[in-house]
């Protein structure tokens, strides 16, 4: 039995899939399966699989089309192996990956999932790193807001999956993977690795978010206010939504239902133990930062004066550095 099976759905991917297939064939470590599934494709992307001469490399074709996520559900069914490595079939795994995440997870063996950092790439594109949380419970606050671990450069440990009976949610299309790492979290700590693993290909192909993803979006929202024990509205519903996607109204009363909000995550932490509170306070000490800093053209010191008149904004997870340069901003923005 191998140490890990690589799981690699493949859907109409003939134009990626060889430097994919390749990359992980490539890799410094050895032990491992590859389970290449086939989700009806109808380019030549099966004929392309085929033509693999290597023991390593199992082959499933689907009979009928089953999306990514119960794909994926299928592949974790069928692995018997310690861990089980996602990659995608655009991508490329860069030859230490494995290596590298072997290595943490057997010296972590309380850790159920591990990413690692990307670097983008594509035709036409400049390439960009980008790092995430490392620490499983800064990692763990950061799910409030964001998605911050890399699909394709997740490893799973599968004793831990099966024991807590954790597969895919197909209903969370295009975000099932947020959706199932807030679910993990409340099992087991997450991680990722601060190297860079994976190259991210971003090309026209690729997925595009269906017209339900909000909706989507805010029921994991949903589910991590329910887990925090907080009663929310409408109201509350659409400020986190802003909160999580960025997109921070303009108006003078943001800030102030936001706090508001902000607030109710702490008081609901302080019930639950749900997250780290000091780190639940940085967190959300540097959304409160981001909140205010957003409107400081218009608002100046009006601003800073709400920065400051919230306990969020006495434990701000920004450097000292960014602190006076917004305090700055809303001092040149002031018109006594």
């Amino acid at each position: 039995m191998p140490t890990v099976t690589v799981l690699m759905p493949v859907y109409n991917a003939e134009k990626y899939l060889r430097p994919a297939i390749e990359s992980i064939l490539r890799q410094t470590y050895r032990d491992f399966s590859f389970l290449l599934l086939d989700d009806c494709s109808r380019d030549q992307s099966w004929p392309i699989m085929q033509s693999y001469n290597d023991a390593r490399i199992r082959l499933v074709h689907n009979a009928t089309n089953l999306g990514l996520a119960q794909s994926l559900n299928k592949g974790i069914g069928l692995a018997d192996s310690k861990y089980i490595a996602r990659m995608d079939n655009d991508d490329i795994s860069l030859p230490n990956r494995l290596a590298r995440q072997v290595a943490f997870m057997e010296a972590h063996p309380t850790i159920g999932i591990c990413g690692a950092a990307i670097r983008t790439f594509g035709e036409g594109m400049k390439p960009q790193n980008l790092f995430f949380p490392c620490h499983p419970q800064v990692l763990h606050c950061s799910l409030l807001f964001t998605n911050n671990i890399a699909h394709p450069t997740s490893i799973f440990n599968r004793e831990l999956l099966e024991r807590h009976s954790l597969l895919y949610d197909a209903s969370f299309r295009n975000i099932e993977d947020y959706e199932m790492w807030v679910r993990c979290a409340r099992y087991f700590p997450i991680a990722n690795l601060k190297q860079i693993l994976l190259l991210y290909r971003k090309h026209p192909e690729q997925l595009t978010k269906n017209k339900n993803w909000v909706s989507y979006y805010r029921m994991v929202s949903e589910n991590q206010l329910k887990e925090l024990a907080i009663g929310y509205n409408s109201e509350d519903l659409a400020i986190y939504h802003a909160l999580k996607t960025g997109d921070f109204y303009q108006t003078e009363d943001f800030p102030v239902k936001a706090v508001i909000f902000l607030e109710k995550i702490i008081q609901g932490n302080h019930k639950t133990h749900t997250y780290d509170q000091a780190i639940l306070y940085r967190e959300l000490g540097t959304m409160w930062w981001h909140i205010c800093n957003f409107g400081v053209k218009r608002f100046g010191h009006e601003r800073w004066q709400a920065f400051r008149s919230s306990l969020l904004g006495h434990h701000p997870g920004v450097n000292f550095v960014k602190l006076c340069k917004f305090a700055s901003k809303c001092l040149l923005r002031w018109s006594p």
